[in-house]
């Protein structure tokens, strides 16, 4: 529930059958759902455990919501210095991205440069000799690269079959 608060308000709360009157910075319905749990709890508290008396039961229940409380901070706490380290995580990829999409768009345009160089030094020296690449002839195709061209299989000797009939 939400705590709105109001300037030093006094509420009458019953709490185990003995009614108090509080004062309190926090609105009036908060206080009295306070007092409520409270009721709630001393009277679990005395059902589960039949040999406590109400002080030493509301006594329980005080350490109980303490041990809550605490817990909760430390839970807070410790989500709030994960947020931060979160924070910072994501921070310094977002300038390490940052800084790739610049050295990215450096090295497109130091391609684009190199391209434009290599294009414009092709073109000079291709146009004064205008000289073309010959064509190759139909064997030299067949021919595959690091391998001797095929012969008649009647001229061909083979490793280990040096005088040997087939």
């Amino acid at each position: 529930m939400d705590k709105s608060y109001n300037s030093g308000s006094r509420v009458s709360v019953r709490i185990m059958g003995r009614s108090y009157t509080l004062s309190s910075d926090n609105s009036r319905e908060y206080t009295v759902m306070l007092a409520e749990e409270l009721n709630k709890g001393v009277s679990e508290l005395l059902r589960s455990e039949r040999s406590l008396g109400v002080l030493d039961a509301a006594i329980l229940f005080a350490l109980n919501s303490l041990d809550e409380s605490k817990r909760s901070t430390q839970l807070a706490e410790n989500l709030r210095l994960q947020m931060g380290e979160y924070l910072n995580d994501a921070s310094r990829e977002r300038q390490r991205a940052e800084s790739l999409k610049r050295e990215n768009a450096g090295l497109k345009k130091r391609l684009l440069e190199l391209d434009k160089s290599l294009r414009s030094r092709q073109g000079v020296d291709a146009e004064p000799s205008q000289k073309k690449a010959p064509e190759a002839s139909s064997e030299e195709l067949r021919e595959v690269p690091g391998k001797a061209p095929e012969t008649s299989s009647k001229s061909r000797s083979e490793p280990g079959q040096r005088g040997r009939a087939r």
